[in-house]
């Protein structure tokens, strides 16, 4: 326990000191056209399948130090806009496997007073959870440990029975267990989806002023770093459960969503068994 959280500050610490050129307190940390490439290149498919809803994407490093050590403020870059904001809650999940970020755009086109003002109807607690969900901003974290001699990356998923001594440890402190192990490192994934609201001067509190949807998702075989991706509002579809009546327009949309994540992961079954008949 100790010794994981040992790694975990000092991995924060030098995310800190050195913030690759970029806003000290930037979570979404720009990399080179170089690595840009080689990390696209193997998370390809996963990169595919997700860009199919994305009009405007990146793959950034995610300093995820600056989550986990209190920083009260940290800036995202989306693009072009800039948003700084509030650090409201932090947590801990299970046997600390994972965590949520919480916090508030600092720059807020009004506030919550004036936001319960213009709805006498509604409740001053129905207001403040409104009003979180359009100026708030919730990060979710899992941790993941990266064997850097073979590059595989596994997610820590809690407790698990040691096979030799019958003992419970961390997934972490398996890998580790035996000296072959002393490459791997400890890393956290980060990943959101924002609708951001920028101040203006004209604004009205019912005018819901959302400019664009952002997603952020780890690379499954990089985790530190992330796909982010504006949202192309024309390809995606509202959410379907068996009440809700399905238009032609939705079906067509969700039929062609299916056909490419289906064409996405046929190509790479060709290729992993491609890869397999030219390894005998």
């Amino acid at each position: 326990m100790f010794e994981m959280k040992a790694r975990l500050q000092i991995a924060a610490a030098v995310v800190l000191m050195f913030p690759c050129f970029s806003f000290a307190n930037e979570l979404l940390v720009e990399v080179s056209k170089g690595d840009e490439q080689r990390i696209a290149a193997r998370n390809k498919f996963f990169i595919e399948e997700q860009l199919y809803f994305a009009k405007n994407h990146r793959i950034v490093r995610v300093n995820s130090g600056l989550l986990t050590s209190g920083t009260p403020v940290i800036r995202l870059t989306l693009f072009a806009l800039e948003i700084d904001v509030e650090r409201q809650a932090f947590e801990f999940l299970g046997d600390e496997t994972g965590f949520i970020w919480r916090g508030i755009y600092s720059d807020r086109a009004f506030t919550l007073e004036e936001y319960t003002n213009s709805n006498a109807k509604r409740s001053e607690e129905a207001s403040k959870l409104l009003y979180e969900q359009i100026f708030g901003v919730e990060i979710a974290g899992s941790l993941y440990s990266i064997d850097r001699r073979n590059d595989q990356a596994v997610e820590e998923t809690g407790m698990f029975r040691d096979p030799e001594t019958g003992h419970f440890k961390r997934q972490s402190e398996l890998l580790r267990s035996s000296p072959k192990q002393k490459s791997r490192d400890l890393v956290f994934s980060s990943q959101f989806t924002i609708k951001p609201v920028l101040k203006r001067e004209n604004l009205r509190p019912s005018d819901g002023p959302f400019v664009g949807e952002f997603h952020l998702r780890p690379l499954p075989r990089d985790p530190e770093y992330a796909l982010l991706y504006e949202v192309d509002e024309q390809k995606i579809f509202p959410g379907i459960d068996e009440y809700d009546v399905v238009t032609l327009e939705t079906r067509e949309k969700i039929e062609m969503y299916n056909r490419h994540v289906e064409s996405v992961r046929r190509k790479k079954l060709e290729e992993e068994a491609s890869n397999l008949e030219g390894a005998k």
